[in-house]
Formats: C-alpha cells, sequence, structure tokens
C-alpha cells in the first residue's frame, strides 16, 4: 500500500483504524521523519492542500461534495459486499428518478397542449427538470455518505432528498390539478 495505517477516531471512543490515501504514492509511512508526506483525513484533504492564507483551492471543496470512489473505500473496513450492493442499487434508484423527471418535464413542455393558465406548462416542466438536477447531483454524495458510514460502523446519515421531493411532486401536483380545473371551468362558459 502507498499509504499508512492511521487512528482517525471519530470521537466516539472507538478508535477505528482506516487506511490513510497517500494521493502522492510511493511515500514512506505518514508516521513522520524526514520526507514523511502530509497524511490525508477520509475526505483526501491534506494539511499540504491549504494555501498560506489558509484557504484550500476550489477544486478540494468541490473533491469535498463529490469524493471519488477510492477516497471513500480508502476509509473503514470492507463491509458485507450486500450493503455495498444495496447502497450502489439505491444510487442507481435515484439517478433512474432524476431521469424520469427530466423526461416529465421535458414531456410536459414540449408534448402536453396548452391548458390552464398561460404558462402552467412551462411551470410544471420547470419544477421537474429542477428537481431533477438536485436528485442527481445529491444522489452521489449520498452513496458517498452512506458508503462511508457502512465502512466506519457508523449509523446511516439522514437524507432530506426524500422530503423534498414529496413536497415538490405534491405542489406540481396541486398546480397540475388547478390548471385542469381551470382550463375546463372556461371551457364550459
Amino acid at each position: 500500500m502507498a499509504g499508512g495505517i492511521d487512528d482517525l477516531s471519530d470521537g466516539s471512543g472507538t478508535g477505528m483504524t482506516a487506511m490513510v490515501n497517500d494521493r502522492r504514492g510511493g511515500g514512506p509511512p505518514v508516521s513522520g521523519g524526514p520526507g514523511a508526506q502530509a497524511p490525508t483525513c477520509e475526505t483526501g484533504r491534506s494539511s499540504a492542500d491549504v494555501r498560506p492564507s489558509g484557504r484550500q483551492p476550489w477544486r478540494l471543496g468541490l473533491r469535498r461534495q463529490w469524493p471519488s470512489a477510492t477516497d471513500v473505500r480508502q476509509v473503514g473496513s470492507e463491509p458485507d459486499y450486500r450493503f455495498t450492493l444495496a447502497n450502489e442499487r439505491t444510487f442507481l434508484a435515484w439517478i433512474r428518478t432524476a431521469l424520469a423527471l427530466l423526461a416529465g418535464g421535458v414531456a410536459v413542455v414540449q408534448v402536453v397542449p396548452d391548458f390552464g393558465f398561460p404558462g402552467s406548462r412551462h411551470v410544471l416542466g420547470v419544477t421537474f427538470v429542477i428537481m431533477s438536477i438536485v436528485i442527481s447531483t445529491t444522489s452521489y454524495r449520498r452513496w458517498a455518505d452512506v458508503e462511508r458510514a457502512l465502512r466506519l460502523g457508523r449509523p446511516l446519515p439522514p437524507s432530506q432528498v426524500p422530503r423534498l421531493l414529496g413536497i415538490v411532486i405534491t405542489l406540481v401536483s396541486l398546480i397540475a390539478l388547478a390548471s385542469i380545473l381551470y382550463s375546463s371551468g372556461g371551457a364550459g362558459r
């Protein structure tokens, strides 16, 4: 291994052991000494990555939001493969949901005839597309957080996306209902 073993205790007193990711490769263990390389934590950030001003380069902020699969798989111990596969299936289900919302948003704007008040198709379509973007950008981060929790034996982190999705779908349904009732009431006059 290019890295060494280090204690990445989470403060719970368990003292879990994790592999430290040595991104520069081929260096000595991170235990110190001349020529030792800076250790990295579970987000892949090392003390060498911080500028003298104390600010991080923009790519590190991006890397922290979307850690690579190798960064996530470097911490903790290997969980039962069934849990890892279930986590990946959940990620793929979120991606399918995002694709369905994207297709629905495009279909509402391009295929559905005008109904209700002016611009109702665009309100519905844009709402679907925005929700698709939110789900697709948060699904990978959710996968990484759950994978990290599984590897470290921690509780699974909560997610607000299902609640947000439920609220948005309810609002879109109410807008669609109001548009349908408005258009049917106007046609019968």
